[in-house]
């Protein structure tokens, strides 16, 4: 395209179709931009559900190391929370601390029978199981022993 400005003067101007193939490539590059703050926001919702999951097993075995072990029943064992039932050593302990909304944790214990240097009741085998929403997220296996 040619426009005539005055004697001896022109200006070239963009063609219909060099106007859309630049929209083409603007539109794809924002394609690209949007997907990929898509993509962050979600990988950040993914590390934070999985933050929070671990942050609170690690509560509840801490919760476990600082009951008096001698309270403890015998393997096997299992409470929910948020409960009822508590666990049997503390009527008291069926909530969760705050701001995890969304969140409930199991705790199961199974005495450590497999290997000979450890088959008492003494030991168990604690695993912290966390579900956010109904989906598993998270199990941590530990090992404690009663003193």
């Amino acid at each position: 395209m040619v426009v005539i400005l005055g004697p001896g003067r022109t200006q070239k101007g963009a063609s219909l179709m060099e106007v859309l193939i630049a929209l083409f490539i603007f539109s794809i590059i924002g394609a690209v931009i949007v997907a990929g703050v898509f993509v962050a926001v979600k990988g950040n919702d993914v590390s934070r559900t999985h933050i929070m999951a671990e942050s609170l097993a690690r509560y509840e075995l801490e919760y476990l190391k600082d009951v008096s072990t001698e309270n403890w029943t015998v393997a096997p064992w299992s409470y929910t929370l948020p409960g009822p039932p508590a666990p049997p050593w503390d009527a008291t302990h069926i909530g969760l601390p705050s701001g995890y909304s969304g969140y409930s944790i199991t705790m199961t214990a199974q005495p450590l029978t497999s290997a000979p240097y450890l088959s008492n009741s003494r030991t168990q085998r604690v695993t912290a199981s966390v579900r956010y929403n109904d989906k598993a997220i998270l199990n941590i296996d530990e090992y404690l022993m009663q003193r």
